[in-house]
């Protein structure tokens, strides 16, 4: 049985990959938002 992916992993994909299509990196170049969820979703 399938289930929807749980939240944490839908953010985790959002922050990712943002409009543009870039993908934001574990770095200092990344945005503070994405630092903020890196944080909780342990990257």
């Amino acid at each position: 049985m399938s289930k929807p992916e749980p939240a944490d992993v839908q953010a985790r994909i959002a922050f990712r990959q943002d409009k543009s299509g870039e993908i934001w990196r574990n770095d200092e170049n990344s945005c503070a938002l994405f630092n903020k969820g890196r944080d909780i979703l342990h990257y």
